[in-house]
């Protein structure tokens, strides 16, 4: 950073990180949506685009590590920009957490739809003469009272 005012130079790569996460967190919004379409050139691009930003990123926390220890701690303009980079952890650590959870589901109802598939296709009976298993993993037992 050219200016010599450490405080300056902390607010500004704080607020830099922020707008980067603050950009992935936008990204993985939008990827989410293209997984539930099956969208596969737009979640390249989405994937390609968000690698961009985490090289920004790295480049940015490479630039804060070679600042002193502790400038700007006292500064009001330094403590904003490190609550705004806490909020934007946060959004991306629960967007992280809710897109976890839809790929895992895509994942298990398309190998399930996949198991359907080589069942309708393997027919009632294997070539050695014994009937198909059924694949009961992933099923759930009910309790009637």
């Amino acid at each position: 950073m050219p200016s010599a005012d450490p405080s300056r130079c902390v607010a500004t790569l704080l607020e830099q990180l922020t707008r980067r996460l603050d950009c992935a967190h936008e990204i993985a919004l939008v990827t989410r949506g293209q997984l539930a379409r099956a969208a596969t050139e737009d979640i390249d691009a989405s994937i390609a685009r968000l690698e961009t930003v985490a090289q920004e990123f790295k480049l940015l926390v490479e630039e804060y590590d070679r600042l002193p220890l502790g400038a700007g701690d006292h500064d009001p303009r330094v403590a904003e920009a490190r609550r705004a980079l806490d909020r934007a952890v946060a959004n991306i650590a629960r967007s992280s957490a809710i897109s976890g959870g839809l790929l895992e589901r895509l994942i298990l109802v398309s190998r399930r739809r996949l198991e359907l598939l080589d069942s309708a296709v393997e027919g009632t009976y294997k070539s050695n003469g014994r009937s198909a298993e059924f694949d009961a993993r992933g099923l759930r037992l009910k309790e009637r009272v």
